[in-house]
Order: C-alpha cells, then sequence, then structure tokens
C-alpha cells in the first residue's frame, strides 16, 4: 500500500474543533476560577468538567484528529501540533465503533489512555470519506477476525452473496416467493 494522506476539511475543522475546544476552554476556566475566588458553587462543577474535558481532548490528547496518513509501514494522527505515530508491528488492538449515519469512527488503538489511542474520525469530513471509513473498519476486521462483530459481518456477506446467486438462478421458496435463509456462524 502506497502512502494515503486523509485530510480533515480546514474551514470545519477550525469551526468544528478548535474553536469548540478553545471556546470550552476559556469557559471552563472561568467557571474554575469562579469556583475558586468567587466561592463554591456546586452548578459550576459539571460545567468546569465538561469545559475541561472538551479542551483536553481537542489539544492535550488528539482526539480529533486533522490529518490522517496511512502507508505499510504505520498509521498517523496530527492536529494541532500534536502527532501521534502507530507502527502496525506495534499495534495488537484496533477497536472500531461505528456511527454508520454519521460517517463517524470511534477507534480506539492498543491500550487507550487519556493521552493517546482515543480517536474521534469524523469521515464525513475527511477527503475519500468511504475510502478512509471502509479502511478502519476492514482494518479491524483483519486484525480481530474472531469478535462476535467480526462473525456477524461474515455471516451477513455469505447470505448477501447467496440471496443475490440464488436471484441470478431463479430460486426462490415456492410459496412466497422469497427463499428462506438460515443464519449460520461460529464463534
Amino acid at each position: 500500500m502506497e502512502q494515503k494522506t486523509y485530510v480533515y476539511r480546514e474551514t470545519i475543522y477550525r469551526r468544528k474543533v478548535k474553536f469548540t475546544g478553545a471556546y470550552a476552554g476559556v469557559i471552563g476556566l472561568a467557571a474554575l476560577f469562579y469556583f475558586l475566588f468567587k466561592g463554591v458553587n456546586f452548578l459550576l462543577i459539571p460545567v468546569m468538567i465538561v469545559c475541561l474535558y472538551t479542551y483536553w481532548e481537542t489539544y492535550v490528547s488528539l482526539a480529533n484528529p486533522q490529518e490522517i496518513v496511512i502507508d505499510d509501514r504505520a498509521i498517523i494522527f496530527r492536529g494541532c501540533g500534536k502527532e501521534h505515530v502507530w507502527l502496525w508491528k506495534d499495534i495488537y488492538s484496533f477497536r472500531v465503533k461505528e456511527f454508520v449515519t454519521d460517517r463517524k469512527i470511534f477507534l480506539r488503538i492498543n491500550k487507550a489512555d487519556m493521552l493517546k489511542g482515543r480517536y474521534w474520525i469524523n469521515c464525513m469530513y475527511f477527503n475519500d470519506t468511504d475510502e478512509l471509513y471502509m479502511f478502519l473498519r476492514d482494518k479491524e476486521y483483519e486484525m480481530h477476525p474472531n469478535t462476535m462483530k467480526a462473525v456477524a459481518r461474515r455471516t451477513n456477506e455469505e447470505e448477501f452473496l447467496q440471496r443475490q446467486k440464488d436471484k441470478a438462478e431463479g430460486k426462490t421458496d415456492s410459496s412466497s416467493g422469497k427463499k428462506k435463509y438460515r443464519i449460520k456462524g461460529k464463534l
């Protein structure tokens, strides 16, 4: 595989990620200072936590990368002046949580922690949306072929291919006009 770079659209990244993170940081700091110097206001605690967490995810842990570079050697996440490099040979866990309608993926690599390994990838705003989305899904399938998710995917693909074959051959159930399928799979 040659090197492929996926880039988040700059104007949308600036507005949806950078501005939101900076705004949350300012509000979080204001809530923190108010809490420390004006007295305890328990309503500010959740506001402060959410805002500081949002800032952390944007600027410290690189949870929303602006650029993803993929090649045979590694996968690289870049954004907000930071870079996380993961060599394929060092990756033992590559877990994808898909949000199909939004073309969004939550990716966890190895033992993800608060500093590295957790990425929200909003594929809809990257160039080559479908290619990136399918690559990440397929990579999880390739690395974890025996998970329940992989078995379900394999079963669905087999059933789809069988339906296509039956349709081409004109085979159907005589009573309803449809072929009945039984799901089979091994865990």
